[in-house]
């Protein structure tokens, strides 16, 4: 029996009342000031001043906390100097305003973290602070593993009780110490019509951006680095529209990159880099603010639909790269839950067809993309890497099953969710536990009427892969039917081994003779990649898969380059030539 993904989840709700901010869900709008005076340009300095008006640099405020104390109208700009760092809540003060940056230099740093001060030794190499309860510590450009209170320490380790911070560092203290002590670096809650843009957002000690009630608004070309559960969040069942995230680089985020979902219409993830997220599991040892459940299941970019019929519209995910999300060293126990690369997860017939298209996915520890209980989503001209290195796991995953969130009750609950109507076509795929996996065994799921056609999927060295169909993947009648897999590349041999619900085979045909069908039209042989080992899945000219598609779903592939070149589109999410 497969280990459930959302075993020990918690509620959205408990983890924001934890952090103080169950307020804000479901989100009650900040009031809008009913007059519309002319808009403002801020600026904001650390050499600044708080009794200055802020309309000029040489004017400058200087702390985000006066913000609250002036009236920005909608269209105002608010600028924080580059070069600059506050350690401090930014909280934006109105909607229809604009946060961007001025001058020369980095950008500016809104960090969620503290320098440790006051630290004094206790003989055994450990020096102890006293302190608020963090949930990381940061010794440089290091994430510090915690260990439990009252545990002996290692080098490198901290713990916390009763408000004193232990950390064992030697014979002296690191020269840089920080503490993530604010639950959100910044704060966007409740606005609408708002830009983010061009700063750097670092070590929050929940969230780095929260804006899981903006509508109509856009993070732009920022960064935001280390928060300890999620960079970007934009899940609210409040009804949002008209989100926009976009040419932003998350990294080194404890769960997702970017995390959104609930009921929304019209989103755009795009042009994205999430780097080495879904660094922590649920055997870390957990705050009192953060329980560690949150991270039993972590994905670098994230789509929860909360399993509420029509509760989502348009979104696209695309032209991102998501990169290298998988658990630290000190992580315990990572699993197939841990290290997803792109999750749609409970979007359940939603309004529009979802698009995954045109994103790179590569060395993510569970699966590269995964469509789980979800329908209508359409993933084509991806290309995914190395990924679902963990057991029991595949590169593409279309899953069924019974573990669902019951939003009335507001917790995880054993609710049977179908993935039905689901579109895998030209994507390239190379490596993994099971290259391809469609799985549903569960009482009363049903996975059924996906279609999986025109891709390339094999082994890490351009072999054959392992695929995995289950139950209902395997049209079973019972947990799915009228799921079809035509006109794939799966290597030289047709798969290392088919798994088809127990039967097994290495050859074409036996596959389409075991599977009734449901795998044809095999594209036999090996894909003939320009240059592997240097990174390029592109085809050369003797490929069998050029020109060898049933269809092009889309204009371009995932260079950019018309479909079709030739006579016809190509087999992957790449065209030959043009």
């Amino acid at each position: 029996m497969r280990r459930p993904l959302h075993r020990h989840r918690p509620s959205r709700r408990a983890v924001l009342q934890a952090l103080g901010a169950l307020p804000f869900l479901p989100a009650v709008h900040r009031a809008r000031a009913s007059a519309a005076p002319a808009p403002l340009t801020l600026h904001i300095s650390p050499e600044g001043d708080d009794g200055n008006d802020g309309l000029s640099p040489r004017t400058a405020r200087r702390t985000l906390t006066a913000l609250t104390d002036v009236g920005a109208p909608e269209g105002s700009k608010i600028l924080l100097e580059r070069g600059g760092t506050w350690r401090e809540t930014l909280v934006a003060p109105a909607d229809g305003v604009t946060i961007a940056a001025y001058g020369d230099g980095p950008d500016p740093v809104i960090s969620g973290a503290d320098p440790v001060t006051g630290l004094a030794p206790v003989g055994d190499g450990s020096w102890v602070a006293p302190m608020a309860e963090p949930t990381q510590l940061f010794s440089g450009d290091a994430r510090l593993e915690r260990a439990i209170a009252g545990a002996p320490l290692r080098i490198g380790t901290w713990s916390w009780a009763a408000g004193t911070l232990r950390v064992a560092c030697g014979e002296a203290p690191p020269p840089i110490l920080e503490a993530s002590v604010r639950p959100f670096a910044v704060d966007l809650l409740g606005r609408h019509g708002l830009l983010l843009a061009g700063l750097t957002i670092q070590r929050a000690a929940s969230y780095g951006i929260m804006a899981d009630t903006l509508s109509d608004g856009t993070i732009a070309n920022c960064r935001v680095v280390a928060a300890y559960v999620t960079g970007i969040s934009l899940a609210s069942a409040e009804p949002r529209r008209g989100l926009l995230v976009e040419g932003n680089r998350v990294e080194d985020c404890g769960a997702s990159g970017i995390g959104f979902g609930g009921r929304f219409d019209d989103v755009v993830v795009r042009a994205n880099t999430v780097a080495r997220c879904c660094a922590l599991t649920d055997g870390v040892v957990p705050s009192s603010s953060v329980p560690s459940a949150v991270f039993a299941t972590t994905g670098a970019i994230k789509n929860w639909g909360w399993g509420e019929p029509g509760w989502q519209g348009a979104a696209f995910v695309e032209r991102n790269t998501v990169t290298d999300c998988v658990p630290l060293s000190f992580a315990p126990n990572p699993s197939e839950g841990h290290g997803i690369g792109i999750w749609i997860d409970e979007v359940v017939a939603p309004r529009a067809r979802y698009a995954v298209r045109h994103n790179v996915v590569q060395r993510c520890h569970s699966r590269g993309i995964y469509v789980e209980k979800s329908d209508f989503i359409d993933v084509d001209y991806n290309l995914v890497v190395s990924c679902a290195s963990a057991r029991r796991s595949g590169s593409i995953a279309l899953q069924a099953n019974r573990y669902g969130y019951d939003v009335a009750a507001d917790r995880p609950a054993l609710i049977a969710r179908d993935c039905t109507s689901n579109r895998v076509r030209h994507n390239t795929v190379v490596g993994g536990y099971w290259g391809l996996e469609a799985y549903c065994e569960d009482p009363g799921c049903r996975l059924s009427d996906n279609l999986v056609e025109d891709n390339i999927i094999v082994s890490e060295d351009g072999g054959g892969a392992w695929l995995h169909f289950a139950g209902g993947g395997a049209n079973n009648g019972v947990n799915g039917t009228g799921n079809a897999y035509h006109n794939n590349c799966f290597g030289p041999r047709g798969g290392a081994a088919w798994d088809w619900d127990g039967r097994t085979s290495a050859s074409y045909r036996g596959i389409v003779v075991i599977s009734d069908g449901a795998v044809a039209d095999i594209v036999e042989g090996s894909p003939r990649f320009d240059d592997p080992e240097g990174g390029s899945y592109r085809l050369t000219a003797t490929s069998p898969c050029v020109d060898a598609a049933r269809a092009a779903p889309l204009a371009v592939d995932l260079d950019g380059r018309r479909v079709p070149v030739g006579a016809g589109a190509d087999v992957g999410a790449y065209e030959f030539g043009g």
